[in-house]
């Protein structure tokens, strides 16, 4: 059940092109219908960070925040929640009207509104993890390179287009793939990674031939803003990858990072050491993790792209991390290596929809508590789709359990 108390909805007007406001008016009558007239009020952002400033100062008198937009306004709240003591952070729910809705699907909210009031109101709730980078919080993803450069990109395809979800996501992938993928070396430090999760996927190359990339490219390229095709596209992919794949599938063997020894990361792409050094003394602001089973690891490399994730999924759907858990106090990493030519890289991007790109040998998955990483020039950078500042490095640490939300 919802905790006794007040609810606030906290509504973008603007989100979907505009669907917000009506959202936000069926939202509100549903609530106060099963709740009361006196439980619920209703904010409308009017520019961006309002919801931030809204969540951040937060009355007592609410014990539950509901979210009402896309993962963009989730975001806000969520940055605005985390500089409050946890003590006073009220539960979180989520109305999904957005064109990604990503941590939405993370929490099994329907974006049906009426459906997704009634699951509120249900209240099943869990507690879930926040990440934070450089001083920004995030719920669901960070990105470096070429992914967060689709990401990014929607945003300026959304406002041309008015597409959204899948097809909008898939329109920017193609582009970007085909324009903008690029390699990025990178200097990084993974703290407490978890040896048995680590390096699933395949003992060798997956081999593509150059039939079945021209196939992939004609098949997405026809996909951007067309449910049948994007279908056609996936299914190319999936049915000539050479293995039927899907997101329970084990790959190889998992080496436990034993005591002043080598990983067994991928070696060609990769130099892996030991840190010698512990890991700096967390300050009060950080929480405190047991590292028990769990060993530190440097690393130099080159990547196409770096994902960060606490969800599984991004890009309106995407299941970048297929088996990352929203509350065991870890990231699921991905990196994809070289070589990835452009049908390479297409493919694998395609078969991510459903999670069937971790067996791919330059795909590398494995957990981590804690990162620390640098690259050699400026590259796109998103965190829930928004975009980062460029920095010199980039600090990424672990907040367990640090919100409560009503999942469907």
């Amino acid at each position: 059940m919802l905790p006794h108390g007040k609810i606030l909805l906290v509504a973008n007007p603007t989100s979907q092109s505009g669907r917000g406001a009506d959202a936000a008016h069926v939202a509100a009558t549903d609530l106060r219908r099963l709740l009361g007239a006196d439980a619920l009020d209703v904010i409308m952002t009017r520019y961006a960070g309002h919801a931030r400033e809204i969540a951040a100062n937060l009355s007592k008198e609410y014990n539950t925040l509901v979210v009402l937009g896309g993962d963009g306004v989730i975001h806000e709240v969520v940055n605005g929640l985390m500089t409050l003591p946890a003590c006073d952070r009220p539960v979180v729910g989520v109305i999904p009207v957005g064109s990604g809705n990503d941590y939405a699907q993370s929490i099994n909210m329907p974006a049906d509104v009426s459906e997704a009031v009634r699951r509120l109101v249900r209240g099943n709730r869990k507690f879930v993890d926040i990440g934070c980078v450089n001083g920004e919080y995030f719920m669901e993803t960070l990105s470096f390179g070429v992914d967060a450069g689709i990401a990014l990109d929607t945003v300026e395809r959304r406002k041309k287009t008015k597409a959204k979800g899948f097809p909008l996501f898939l329109a920017s992938g193609i582009d970007q793939l085909f324009h903008h993928l690029e390699l990025y070396s990178y200097t990084a430090k993974f703290f407490g990674v978890s040896g048995e999760q680590r390096n699933r996927r395949l003992s060798q190359v997956i081999s593509i031939p150059e039939r079945v990339g021209r196939e992939v490219e004609d098949a997405a390229a026809k996909s951007c803003g067309d449910d049948v095709s994007v279908t056609a596209a996936v299914d190319v992919a999936e049915s000539n990858s050479g293995i039927e794949l899907d997101s329970d599938t084990e790959f190889g063997s998992s080496t436990e990072l034993d005591s002043g020894t080598k990983s067994d990361f991928n070696t060609e792409s990769a130099s892996v050491e030991k840190v010698s050094e512990e890991c700096e003394e967390e300050t009060a602001a950080q929480p405190s993790v047991s590292a028990s089973r769990y060993d530190d690891v440097e690393v130099a490399g080159e990547s196409f792209l770096m994902a960060v994730n606490i969800g599984p999924t991004y890009g309106g759907g995407f299941r970048v991390a297929p088996k990352a858990s929203l509350n065991d106090g870890l990231f699921d990493i991905c990196i994809a290596h070289p070589p990835l030519s452009v049908p390479y890289a297409t493919m694998v991007f395609l078969l991510a929809k459903n999670g069937n790109h971790t067996g791919f040998k330059q795909i590398e998955s494995f957990q981590a508590q804690e990162i620390e990483v640098s690259f050699d020039r400026d590259l796109p950078i998103q965190v829930d789709g928004e975009p980062l500042p460029m920095a010199d490095s980039y600090h990424v640490f672990m907040f367990p359990s640090a919100i409560e939300v009503i999942v469907g």
